[in-house]
C-alpha cells in the first residue's frame, strides 16, 4: 500500500469515524466521505488513484467510484480513464464504464419492448395467432348444417386410399381449411402406417400451404415420419 496517499488516508479516517461509504446510500448519501474527497482537486485525486493497487480498489470499490465521480466533476469518467494511464485504477474504471453502458443499453431495450406501441404490437400478434388457430373451427361452425352433414357422409364413405385425391379435386361447400379437421384422424393413421403415396404427400403439402390448420399439422407429421425413416 502506498504511503501518503490521500484516498487511503481518507479511508482510514472513514473507518475510524465509522462514516458511511455506500455509493447508493439513500439515508445520508455518504456526505462525510464526499466532503472529505471534495476538499481536494481533481488532479490530486487522479494522482492518488494512479497509486492505488488492485487489492485496495477491490476491497474499497465504492470509495474508488466516489473518488472517480468527484475527480470527473468538471470532465467525464472517460477523460479520467485517459489520465489514469496503464494503472490498476484504469482497468477497474474501464470495467465500471463498460458495465454502466451495458446497463443503460439493457434499460433502453426493456423500455422499447415494454412501450405502449410494442405491447400493442404483441397483443395484435397474439390475437392474430389465436384467430388463425381457431379459424377451422369457426369455418366449420359457420357452414350450413345440411351441407356439412353431406360432406362428412361423403368423406366417411370415401376409401382411405383415395381420400386426399378426392379432397384435392373436389369443390366442397365447406371450406377446405375445415375439411382437414374432418379427416385428420384417418390421414394420421395412414401416415403412422406409412401408407401415404408420394402423390398424396405432395397434395397434403399443397393443402398445408393454402389452408393451414389441420393440414399444417398433417404436413408436420409427414416431415417427422420421413425423418424417422432416414
Amino acid at each position: 500500500m502506498s504511503r501518503g496517499n490521500l484516498i487511503e488516508d481518507i479511508n482510514k479516517r472513514a473507518n475510524a469515524g465509522k462514516w458511511c461509504k455506500r455509493l447508493y446510500c439513500t439515508t445520508c448519501a455518504a456526505r462525510d466521505l464526499r466532503a472529505a474527497l471534495e476538499e481536494h482537486s481533481s488532479g490530486e485525486i487522479i494522482e492518488s488513484l494512479k497509486a492505488l493497487d488492485d487489492d485496495f480498489i477491490a476491497g474499497n470499490f465504492d470509495l474508488f467510484l466516489f473518488s472517480v465521480v468527484i475527480a470527473s466533476k468538471r470532465s467525464s469518467p472517460e477523460d479520467t480513464l485517459c489520465m489514469l494511464g496503464a494503472t490498476p485504477a484504469a482497468s477497474f474504471l474501464k470495467l465500471a464504464i463498460d458495465h454502466h453502458a451495458a446497463g443503460i443499453e439493457r434499460s433502453q431495450r426493456y423500455a422499447e419492448r415494454n412501450s405502449p406501441e410494442a405491447l400493442e404490437t404483441l397483443r395484435l400478434a397474439k390475437k392474430t395467432r389465436q384467430l388463425t388457430a381457431t379459424q377451422p373451427h369457426r369455418d366449420l361452425k359457420n357452414a350450413e348444417k345440411d351441407k356439412k352433414r353431406q360432406v362428412i357422409e361423403m368423406l366417411s364413405s370415401t376409401p382411405k386410399t383415395s381420400l386426399i385425391e378426392v379432397i384435392s379435386r373436389s369443390d366442397f361447400e365447406v371450406p377446405l381449411r375445415a375439411i382437414g379437421g374432418m379427416v385428420f384422424d384417418r390421414v394420421f393413421e395412414q401416415i403412422r402406417k406409412d401408407e401415404v403415396s408420394p402423390d398424396d404427400k405432395s397434395k397434403i403439402r399443397s393443402l398445408a400451404i393454402a389452408h393451414g390448420g389441420h393440414w399444417k399439422k398433417l404436413e408436420s407429421l409427414l416431415f417427422r415420419a420421413s425423418k424417422k425413416q432416414l
